[in-house]
């Protein structure tokens, strides 16, 4: 048997168990609900990810093309040297699951949106960071780095919509929990 009480779903002892039902039978009516904490792992963490980058950077930003700094900053920290127009290129197209015209767009966008930029350097083209973009880059991670901490906080506190926003600023705090109410229930 199963009780239903405020979005928990669960056995009558306790368990969250998969019920056995019988064949033919809907599954649906027997399946236990997810609760706050796991709501609040799943969205919150890359929901603030997406604000993060787009209070550094001022627009938002599709991660494909977030890649692009990713992939320039690991490339620089591997061999301490930029990476070629073909190795991002190569690297994008494996990162982000997708062929090399999109890669080469998805590096172009992240260098018109301010991440990176480019240089010809005779036939060669080359990604890397000016001393602006470290630092933007830099902020980017402060704030990265902050976002596991506040999801812990907000996973302690499930029913308190401001739980960690005090470790963030408020254009990058999110909290799913927020956009529920009681009067939501169906």
């Amino acid at each position: 048997m199963l009780r239903s009480d405020r979005g928990s779903a669960e056995t009558v002892d306790g368990s969250a168990d998969r019920v056995e039902v019988e064949e033919g039978r809907h599954e649906r009516h027997h399946a236990p609900f997810m609760q706050r904490k796991a709501a609040i792992r799943f969205v919150n963490g890359p929901s603030m990810q997406d604000l993060a980058y787009e209070y550094v950077y001022g627009r938002r930003i599709e991660r494909d093309i977030c890649r692009a700094l990713m992939w320039t900053a690991a490339h620089q920290a591997k061999y301490r040297a930029h990476p070629c127009a073909e190795k991002l290129h190569q690297m994008l197209r494996k990162a982000n699951d997708c062929s090399l015209p999109v890669a080469r767009k998805d590096a172009r966008r992240a260098v018109d949106y301010g991440l990176i930029t480019k240089e010809k350097d005779g036939t060669n083209v080359y990604y890397f960071l000016t001393p602006a973009q470290v630092e933007n880059a830099r902020e980017l991670l402060k704030l990265l780095d902050l976002i596991p901490e506040v999801v812990r906080v907000q996973e302690k506190s499930p029913h308190d919509e401001r739980a960690g926003a005090d470790l963030l600023p408020d254009k990058v705090y999110y909290n799913v929990i927020a956009t529920f109410s009681d009067d939501d229930e169906e």
